[in-house]
């Protein structure tokens, strides 16, 4: 009976994203590693996700000087796309389910360190913005950036930028339904990573007692 009342819908999503999370380049190789050594280093993690955001970052001008060579960008955007699904399922792992899993275990769950984990994470919202930056750059014809600027490498970062952050009101328009879907898919990850943050900042802010009767617990 106590079986069964585990198995609620945090018991299958929990089970759902830890087969997600073989989706991922970085799961294979802790998986061989760990076979092999036994174990992985929090460094390799930090270079892992440090080299990751500098190529994302270099790989938008790849596409601006080699954008005629599909079997160059192909595999860019491929592994792009790759590494953004590998980013959430990995976050929203880290945040919501390898706790409940521990805990689920009978297993002590606890993390390096909070403030690595935010200074990871944003390493990590700033990846995806390059990748959608390439992405764009790639696909810029389906787009229109009003008071339009020569240099088109800053029209398809300003278009990431903002569809992920939802800062300030766009000035571009989308010409086509693969724009629109690539917007979108932005935008609901772009949401995830804003829920995903705050979650994180606010689960690390001091409790503070208040002054109000009502709201305190003191008797």
């Amino acid at each position: 009976m106590n079986e069964e009342k585990v198995k609620d819908i945090v018991y299958y999503y929990a089970r759902l994203f830890e087969m997600l999370k073989w989706v991922s380049f970085f799961r294979l190789i802790v998986y061989f590693v760990e076979k092999k050594n036994g174990g992985i280093s929090s460094k390799f993690v930090e270079l892992w996700v440090f080299f990751h955001c500098v190529l994302s970052s270099m790989t938008i001008f790849a596409v601006y000087y080699f954008g005629e060579y599909k079997w160059i960008i192909y595999p860019i955007i491929v592994y792009g796309w790759m590494r953004v699904v590998e980013i959430i399922i990995y976050q929203i792992n880290v945040l919501l389910f390898d706790p409940y899993r521990a805990t689920q275990s009978n297993r002590p769950y606890q993390v390096k360190g909070y403030l690595r984990m935010i200074i990871l994470l944003i390493h990590n919202a700033f990846e995806i913005v390059f990748w959608f930056s390439s992405i764009y750059m790639y696909f810029l014809q389906y787009f229109g950036v009003e008071d339009d600027v020569a240099n088109n490498i800053v029209q398809a970062f300003y278009i990431s930028f903002v569809t992920m952050t939802s800062f300030g009101l766009p000035n571009f328009v989308i010409k086509s339904s693969w724009g629109l879907g690539i917007i979108s898919v932005q935008s609901f990850i772009g949401l995830i990573m804003t829920m995903l943050t705050f979650a994180r900042f606010i689960s690390l802010l001091p409790m503070v007692r208040s002054g109000t009767k009502s709201e305190s617990d003191d008797k």
